[in-house]
C-alpha cells in the first residue's frame, strides 16, 4: 500500500485486479469512483475500505433524461443528438470541477434535473 496515496482513483474496469489496486492506491479518508461494472464472485480484500477510511462510490449505468417532453436514457439521447443536430442546443458538458470538488460534481449530479445540470466533467 502507498503511505499517503491519491485522493481520488476512478476505475473504469472493475475487475478484482483493478478494484485490488486501485484500494491500495488511495490515501487514507480517499475516495475510490467504480464506474460501470465487472460483476464478479470471488474474493476481494475489502479491509483498506475500513481501515484508511476509503469512500467508494459506484455507478452501473446511464441515468435518464427528459428531453423534449419526453424520458429518455442518456446514452441513447447523447447518440441522437450527435447524430442529428447541427449544432447541438446545447454543450452535452455544463459544469467542469477541479478533482478536489469531486463530492460537490457528485451531489450535482444527482440533482441534475433541479440543478440545470447535463453532464458533470471532473478534471485535474
Amino acid at each position: 500500500m502507498l503511505l499517503e496515496g491519491f485522493d481520488a482513483v476512478i476505475d473504469t474496469v472493475g475487475t478484482p485486479q483493478t478494484i485490488h489496486r486501485a484500494l491500495r492506491c488511495i490515501r487514507p479518508g480517499g475516495m475510490l469512483i467504480v464506474l460501470g461494472a465487472h460483476l464478479f464472485a470471488g474474493p476481494l480484500d475489502y479491509s483498506p475500505i475500513w481501515f484508511r477510511d476509503v469512500r467508494v462510490v459506484g455507478a452501473f449505468a446511464h441515468g435518464m433524461d427528459a428531453f423534449r417532453g419526453r424520458q429518455i436514457p442518456t446514452l441513447p439521447l447523447a447518440l441522437d443528438l450527435l447524430a442529428h443536430e447541427a449544432p447541438l442546443p446545447v454543450p452535452l458538458v455544463t459544469h467542469r470541477m477541479g478533482l478536489a470538488e469531486i463530492a460537490r460534481a457528485v451531489r450535482l449530479h444527482d440533482i441534475k434535473a433541479s440543478a440545470g445540470v447535463i453532464r458533470v466533467a471532473v478534471q485535474p
